[in-house]
């Protein structure tokens, strides 16, 4: 009996010795995290310090008043678009577009994206639910909580009717605009559905400068020379830097031929048919759609 008491004393203090030293473990690894963090916050180079506190404000991390004061933060988010720009974009009935899809890796590891080329303007919509498209040929699961957004003849908007808004609207030609657009504008220009954007990152060619932000997971929307659309669907992976930043979606977009581009938030899934959901992140409250098929 005796026996059986000591064994069971000492198999309790091996169990707490390993408890103890996870414990320590775990406080030394997120002792690190946070010295690294405040080493990047308050460190020599401004642009990492920079994509911490938008990462910090994008992710709302609670803690991120301990490394930044409540104006940085609220500053990282500030962004103004340019003003629309006429770009020569060729559409038509006339038009035919075969669509292509590609798997894109970062060389940082901290992102894999899937890029949808060829769409053809027509095959395109935005569509305000939480369903799983299995009928589409792709469907981009969308944040929900935007400033604005056109459907039809139906626009729902926060603010005043002069706020300006970073929107990115398609018209009845096909034409993608990306810019700054007042509710008034974006009711009265002949737009079949806009939506408000996170960021503009290309308008005629150019990626646009100052895009700022952080790490995140994102999508984006792009028009090509040609017409056809583009679709990218950036998945974040790993710990930090976890996401891709606007600047490398711009140059995404860039590569991938578009002229004109715009970003947004990811929520919900990238769906393609054949391939099924990647990224799941929940339902999302609007869709860019393609239908079509599955060719």
């Amino acid at each position: 009996m005796s026996k059986v008491i000591r064994r069971k004393k000492k198999t309790g203090k091996v169990i707490l010795a390993i408890g103890l030293v996870l414990l320590l473990t775990a406080v030394i690894f997120l002792g690190a995290i946070a010295g690294a963090a405040f080493v990047i916050a308050k460190g020599p180079a401004r642009s990492e310090s920079a994509h911490l506190c938008a990462t910090f404000a994008e992710r709302r991390f609670p803690l991120a008043g301990l490394f930044y004061s409540a104006d940085e933060l609220e500053r990282a988010l500030f962004y103004m678009p340019p003003e629309i720009a006429e770009s020569e974009i060729e559409t038509g009935e006339d038009k035919s577009y075969t669509s292509a899809l590609y798997y894109v890796d970062s060389v940082s590891k901290a992102w894999d994206a899937v890029v949808i080329t060829g769409i053809d303007p027509d095959t395109l919509s935005l569509e305000e639910t939480d369903a799983t498209y299995t009928s589409s040929k792709y469907a981009l699961g969308l944040a929900g909580d935007v400033d604005a957004f056109l459907i039809g003849d139906y626009l729902t908007y926060r603010g005043n009717d002069g706020e300006i808004y970073c929107f990115c609207a398609m018209d009845d030609d096909g034409i993608l605009d990306v810019g700054a657009m007042t509710a008034y504008e974006a009711a009265n220009s002949g737009y079949v559905w806009g939506m408000a954007a996170d960021r503009v990152l290309l308008q005629n060619g150019s990626p646009v400068g100052d895009l700022g932000g952080g790490y995140a997971s994102r999508a984006a929307i792009g028009q090509a020379a040609d017409g056809s659309l583009i679709l990218i669907f950036a998945n974040d992976r790993g710990l930090y830097p976890a996401g891709i930043t606007y600047s490398e979606l711009a140059s995404l977009m860039f590569e991938y031929g578009a002229v004109n581009a715009a970003a947004f938030s990811v929520e919900g899934a990238f769906y393609a048919s054949g391939v099924g959901q990647l990224g799941e992140k929940g339902a999302s409250s609007f869709a860019f759609v393609v239908r079509g098929g599955a060719n």
